[in-house]
């Protein structure tokens, strides 16, 4: 039997929320990836469904074409701060996937690991081949990302 003192998340299937979480998820993951994040991040499921949509639909899936899988494998990108690390760590790393410097397997771990280990492994050993990484990094800019790609 369900109780809510042996759950790590706040999220309560009495309430209706975690049907509603469980919904939104699996309007774009299958029922076995849904339960795959469930059991990596249990606090998924106090997200609101405004930051599901934002975070898997528009962000992984849209801007970075992750597949439901990958997003599985790396759950706890969904708590990261967009605005502070996600947004200029991934046009790095579409960056340097794009000029063929590392593969897109990279994009998960580069996305959770700590900023000294980003600047040095993404930042610092690619910059003399593409002077304007450490722009791109601090400046979040599209429009500076889509430059850097066609040249």
């Amino acid at each position: 039997m369900w109780d809510a003192k042996n759950m790590t998340s706040a999220a309560d299937p009495r309430h209706g929320r975690y049907l509603t979480t469980l919904a939104t998820f699996q309007r774009n993951m299958s029922i076995k990836e849904v339960i795959t994040l469930f059991v990596k991040q249990p606090q998924f499921m106090d997200s609101s469904e405004a930051r599901i949509k934002k975070s898997l639909v528009f962000f992984f899936m849209n801007e970075l074409h992750w597949m439901p899988e990958d997003i599985s494998k790396y759950p706890i990108v969904l708590f990261i701060s967009f605005e502070k690390k996600m947004v200029s760590r991934s046009h790095v790393i579409r960056l340097l996937i794009e000029k063929g410097l590392v593969t897109i397997r990279s994009m998960g771990s580069a996305l959770i690991i700590l900023k000294d280990q980003f600047l040095k492994v993404f930042i610092s050993s690619y910059e003399i081949k593409i002077p304007e990484l450490w722009e791109i990094y601090q400046s979040n800019k599209v429009g500076l990302l889509q430059s850097a790609i066609s040249v």
